[in-house]
């Protein structure tokens, strides 16, 4: 399976204790299965320490969140117990470990990047003085199904349609690099938009209504800025993160 990244990607660390907001709280954290297993079988203080903030009464297990909806490993300084612990990120859930990335799925291709619901992840998109570039990460020589990768396999061919979506979104790129923007940060908030929300339309095959939908969310970026024309990065970066939190997390 071929990943492919914007250029930025393996810059992205999170901030920790430094960001000025928690990913920690907010909404529900569910522990997948595998790591589950892992925390009912640990051992020692911290074992019984998971398994009693661990809630399995719904569909799927979640951690009991503490006031304020913060995870109960979350400190004061907002840092992760779990790892604080452990000293290693290897103790985490999978939702802990992939957020705030995203993944959009193609045959035998994925893409990856950062959600702007990150503070982080938006200083990296809307700081970049380039347009948006996707680069390969990693190529593990396999297919969709965990099988060697046969270039002459029918099969391995992108399928037309997900080649025409490909088509539509290089071309709104192209469009988006031949305006005129009031600075770059516009230009590339716009940029990511597209590359974060129209391969959506692969599962819901409304195209029109992704592009209409990218165009809403950039101009309500905009309107919480005090500066629209010449915004502040950091203002910028906030107005991006309130938003997206709103859309992605809230809706």
């Amino acid at each position: 399976m071929k990943t492919y990244a914007p250029s930025f990607y393996k810059d992205f660390k999170c901030k920790a204790g430094a960001c000025s907001r928690t990913c920690c709280a907010g909404w529900e954290i569910d522990i997948d299965e595998e790591s589950l297993a892992k925390y009912k079988a640990m051992e020692g203080p911290l074992g019984d320490r998971l398994r009693e903030n661990i809630d399995e009464s719904g569909e799927m297990p979640c951690f009991k969140l503490k006031e304020g909806d913060r995870c109960p490993f979350l400190n004061d300084s907002n840092l992760c117990e779990l790892i604080i612990e452990t000293g290693s990120e290897d103790i985490l859930c999978q939702i802990c470990t992939d957020h705030p990335r995203f993944r959009n799925f193609w045959t035998n291709i994925t893409e990856v990047g950062p959600g702007l619901a990150c503070e982080e992840a938006a200083r990296l998109v809307l700081s970049s003085e380039k347009p948006l570039e996707l680069v390969l990460i990693e190529d593990d020589g396999l297919d969709v199904y965990g099988e060697p990768l046969d270039p002459d396999d029918p099969d391995s061919q992108i399928p037309r349609v997900e080649e025409y979506l490909m088509d539509v979104r290089q071309a709104l790129w192209d469009d988006l690099a031949a305006k005129e923007w009031p600075s770059s940060m516009h230009q590339r908030l716009a940029e990511y938009l597209v590359f974060r929300h129209i391969p959506d339309a692969l599962y819901d095959d409304r195209l029109q209504e992704r592009i209409n939908w990218v165009n809403k969310y950039y101009k309500d970026v905009l309107s919480r800025l005090e500066n629209p024309d010449n915004p502040d990065l950091d203002d910028f970066i906030q107005a991006a993160v309130e938003f997206s939190i709103e859309v992605e997390y809230k809706a």
